[in-house]
């Protein structure tokens, strides 16, 4: 089978073509809803022809994508579940549902599931916290809906020697808008929306990327 790489992210525009499989890929600043910083790619089309499915063909071409994205430098890649049939394929590639928000912020586009996945090795959440720990925290609305209440997502910060670089980058599912908070034990450093919280980082669309903390 024949194998096409064409790639060009400033163009915002990459496809691959192998035997009968077809995916397109566009960086996520295609619209405000699918605005996701320089770290993310939005899955447009993936299709493999009729005749052809059910040999592996599918599994394999994505696969390839999500190693082209991570030589590229990416970090997330998000898509649209149309056909609703094609919901268990992605979910057996490893992406997951965004978490349910009562507002919606625009995870849910023209009444399909979307989906995600990291294609590197990110930060998990955790609920094992020490006094002393650097912590960076998250909640699923508006800061000043959120002042009262328990964050939905902690993470504890740990940094490559010498650095405040993180050893995994933090990428997670968030509104510009969603509380964040920077603290160690009692001492809040930052408290407010994301997009306020990390100017250092690019925090506009669908995600929070924190890769270091000043």
């Amino acid at each position: 089978t024949g194998f096409i790489v064409t790639a060009s992210f400033e163009g915002v525009f990459c496809q691959r073509r192998n035997g009968g499989g077809h995916s397109e890929w566009r960086n996520n600043w295609i619209s405000d809803q699918h605005q996701n910083s320089d770290f993310g790619v939005y899955i447009n089309i993936s299709e493999i022809r009729p005749d052809l499915q059910g040999c592996g063909l599918g599994k394999s071409l994505v696969k390839d994508v999500f190693q082209f994205l991570r030589e590229k430098g990416f970090f997330i890649v998000d898509l649209e579940c149309a056909p609703a049939s094609s919901e268990g394929f992605w979910k057996k590639m490893g992406f997951q549902e965004f978490p349910e928000s009562s507002r919606g912020w625009g995870f849910q586009i023209s009444g399909h599931k979307r989906l995600y996945k990291t294609v590197i090795a990110t930060s998990e959440p955790t609920t094992v916290i020490s006094p002393d720990d650097e912590v960076f925290e998250l909640w699923n609305d508006e800061a000043h809906l959120m002042r009262d209440t328990e964050p939905s997502w902690v993470w504890k910060l740990q940094f490559n020697k010498g650095t405040r670089e993180l050893v995994k980058p933090i990428v997670h599912p968030a509104a510009p808008e969603w509380r964040a908070r920077w603290r160690k034990g009692d001492d809040v450093f930052k408290d407010g929306p994301v997009k306020r919280l990390l100017p250092w980082e690019n925090t506009s669309g669908s995600f929070v990327v924190v890769t270091q903390i000043p």
